[in-house]
C-alpha cells in the first residue's frame, strides 16, 4: 500500500519540526570552552629553570629568568606561579614595594588561583613587618581567613598566630613614636602600660629595652639596669639581649664598676660574636678602656 498524501504531510511535518528543534537546542549552547594545551617542552624546561634558580636563592636571576617565561608564555597556565615566586624573590631581596606590586597583580589577574592564600599572607608581612603598617596587615589576614579556609595548613597555623599580635604591634607603635619624638615620660608610660596590657605578647623583649633606654635618658639608671638585666635573663636568645649587655656596661662605666664592665662586655663578644657590628666595636671600645 503506497504513502497517503496525508502521512507524507505528516512525515515532513515531523522532520521539520525535529530540524527547528534541534536548531534552537544547539543555538541555546554555551560558548564553546577552549580545551587547555599543555605546555610545550620548551615552556616546560623554561620555568623549570626558572624554579631551580629560586630553590639556590638566586634571586634576581630567578626573576629574570620567570618574567622571560612570562614574556613567552604569558597565557601559561604556571603564570600565576611564576608571579608567586617574583614576588617572593623580590621579598627577599629587600625589594619590598615591588614584591607587593607583584603579589597584586598575581591577585589582579588570577583571581581563582590557589596561589591567592600566598599572596595575601607575604603581603601581610610586609605591611605588618617592614611598613608597621598592621592595619593593612590585619585587612589580609582576615580575607585569608574568611576566603580561602582550605589554604595550606602553615598559612592558616602563622596568620592564627599573628593576629592576637597585631593589635599589641599597634599600641607599641605609639609608643615607639612618642620614644623617637623625645618624649621620653609619655613614651615610658606607654611602654609600661604595654607590659600590663600584653603581658606575654612576643614583643616583651623590646619592650623591656625601650623602657631600659626610657629611664637611662631620664638619668635613673639603677631602673635601667633593672629593665635591662629582666631582657637579659629572661630573653637571653632575643636579639635586643646584646643591646641590654652593651647598654648596661655603658652605666657601670659611668658607675666605675669596672669588673661588671669586663664581664658584660665579654659575655657579648663570646655568647653575641654575630650581633650587629655598632655593639662589638663598643664593646671591644670599652675594654681597651679599661685596660689604659
Amino acid at each position: 500500500m503506497g504513502i497517503t498524501k496525508k502521512k507524507l504531510i505528516l512525515i515532513i511535518t515531523g522532520v521539520i519540526i525535529t530540524g527547528a528543534l534541534t536548531f534552537i537546542f544547539l543555538s541555546q549552547k554555551g560558548p564553546e570552552v577552549p580545551t587547555p594545551t599543555f605546555p610545550t617542552l620548551e615552556e616546560k624546561n623554561l620555568f623549570d629553570d626558572s624554579l631551580s634558580l629560586f630553590e639556590e636563592e638566586k634571586y634576581q636571576e630567578a626573576i629574570e629568568k620567570y618574567q622571560e617565561f612570562l614574556n613567552k608564555y604569558p597565557d601559561s597556565l604556571r603564570a600565576d606561579d611564576a608571579l608567586l615566586s617574583i614576588g617572593q624573590s623580590q621579598r627577599y631581596l629587600g625589594k619590598n614595594e615591588e614584591a607587593l606590586s607583584t603579589f597584586q597583580k598575581l591577585m589582579d589577574n588570577y583571581p581563582n588561583s590557589d596561589n591567592i592564600p600566598d599572596a595575601l599572607y607575604h603581603s601581610a608581612e610586609i605591611y605588618l613587618f617592614v611598613k608597621n603598617r598592621p592595619e593593612k596587615a590585619e585587612e589580609y589576614y582576615d580575607r585569608i581567613l574568611k576566603d580561602y579556609p582550605e589554604a595550606e595548613r602553615w598559612i592558616i597555623d602563622n596568620v592564627n598566630e599573628i593576629k592576637p599580635e597585631i593589635s599589641s604591634r599597634s599600641f607599641l607603635l605609639g609608643a615607639d613614636f612618642l620614644f623617637y619624638e623625645q618624649k621620653t615620660k609619655e613614651a615610658l608610660e606607654k611602654y609600661q602600660e604595654f607590659l600590663n596590657r600584653y603581658p606575654d605578647s612576643s614583643l616583651t623583649d623590646n619592650v623591656l629595652l625601650h623602657i631600659g633606654l626610657c629611664y637611662q635618658r631620664l638619668k635613673k639608671n639603677d631602673e635601667a639596669l633593672l629593665s635591662f638585666q629582666k631582657l637579659i635573663d629572661n630573653y637571653p636568645n632575643s636579639i635586643r639581649a646584646p643591646d641590654a649587655l652593651y647598654y648596661s656596661a655603658v652605666i657601670y662605666s659611668e658607675k666605675n664598676d669596672l669588673k661588671r664592665v669586663k664581664e658584660y662586655c665579654d659575655r657579648i663578644l663570646k655568647e653575641y660574636p654575630d650581633t650587629r657590628e655598632w655593639i662589638i666595636n663598643g664593646a671591644k671600645k670599652l675594654l681597651e678602656e679599661l685596660n689604659k
